[in-house]
């Protein structure tokens, strides 16, 4: 069996939520039940987590609905050249100017906040397409850009490495290992108990707010903690929280 020598988190919540934690403890109006095994427990919310899980719930919770991931085949990215969709290349401009698709614009990622906001009219295109090298940073992205309502945004499916074979040798090809199959498990691992929700250290006083405001943290961060390399999982594969998806 292979593994990644590149591990991408699919936490996103974990990102919008535990990026702005305090104590779980204080502020607690509100309780949500959740249904574990063959048993309900009531677990309560912090005030302002409670907005922002509303708040999502009424824009259609896309998280939890059918479109997510939101993915696009090469094959299908390809079939629509020139049919007005929009190309969006997050990947560093010296790859970028190696080769890459008709007409996609090359975008810093910090920036894409702003320019989606004052440089086009993201509606005015049937697909906005994000594109990366593997198809990882390009999936966070349309993940935060789907929270933030832009509904018809897309990650190509592996990324570049779908669209050239010279770019997969170099990324995703160039990852696959049997380096860790000893330390594969093949028994069930069980679920931890359920616990508190995050409180949200905010001064807002509404879903839409807290929203806007771990967006733009998270866009402000950037890439380069939301990544992490295998060699450092398989070290000490216990001091994290490990999510098979």
């Amino acid at each position: 069996m292979n593994t990644m020598n590149s591990l991408k988190f699919a936490g996103l919540m974990l990102a919008v939520f535990m990026a702005a934690c305090t104590n779980p403890n204080t502020n607690q109006k509100e309780t949500t039940t959740i249904q574990e095994t063959k048993k309900s427990i009531e677990v309560e919310i912090p005030v302002n987590t409670g907005l922002l899980f509303s708040y999502l719930n009424e824009t259609g919770d896309y998280v939890n609905s059918k479109e997510f991931p939101s993915l696009i085949k090469a094959s299908i990215v390809f079939e629509e050249l020139g049919k007005n969709n929009f190309v969006i290349d997050i990947r560093k401009p010296e790859d970028y100017k190696k080769g890459h698709i008709k007409e996609a614009v090359n975008i810093n990622f910090t920036d894409i906040p702003n320019y989606f906001q004052s440089k086009i009219k993201p509606f005015e295109y049937p697909k906005i397409i994000v594109v990366c090298s593997t198809g990882q940073n390009a999936s966070y992205t349309v993940s935060l850009l789907r929270l933030m309502g832009y509904g018809n945004v897309y990650a190509l499916r592996w990324g570049m490495s779908a669209w050239n074979r010279e770019i997969a040798d170099e990324n995703w090809l160039k990852g696959i290992s049997s380096k860790y199959e000893s330390q594969l498990e093949t028994t069930d691992v069980a679920k931890p108990a359920v616990g508190l929700f995050p409180n949200l250290k905010s001064d807002a006083t509404q879903g839409e707010q807290l929203l806007q405001s771990r967006m733009d943290g998270l866009f402000k961060a950037g890439l380069e903690n939301t990544t992490i390399s295998a060699d450092s999982v398989f070290k000490n594969p216990s001091v994290y929280f490990i999510i098979n998806f």
